[in-house]
């Protein structure tokens, strides 16, 4: 008779602790000189990784790949205003907001 050691199961994927969306960065106001580029920032963590999406002043920015910054190249006095980054997944949502000024050279 033998004794073979029980097989140990393992499982091929980790798993990790589901959290909602929480900002590591938040926005932060900008003055940017007119013609130039801005570029908004933020870094975000939660699991299910968090959909983000901006806006400013009520509108939806473009943003096709979801990341944590858009960049506008050759500001112009239009672009002023209040940008807001709203992360979310199925755990809640988390939003923070700062103002881009563009000055006139």
């Amino acid at each position: 008779l033998e004794l073979q050691p029980e097989s140990k199961r393992y499982s091929s994927t980790l798993e990790k602790k589901k959290e909602k969306p929480v900002f590591l960065s938040q926005l932060t106001p900008a003055s940017v000189a007119s013609g130039e580029t801005a570029r908004l920032t933020v870094r975000v963590s939660g699991f299910p990784k968090p959909t983000v999406k901006w806006s400013s002043n009520c509108v939806i920015v473009a943003d096709p790949d979801g990341s944590g910054f858009i960049r506008i190249q050759a500001v112009k006095q239009a672009d002023s205003g209040l940008y807001t980054c709203k992360a979310s997944n199925q755990l809640g949502e988390a939003s923070c907001s700062a103002q881009l000024v563009v000055v006139k050279e």
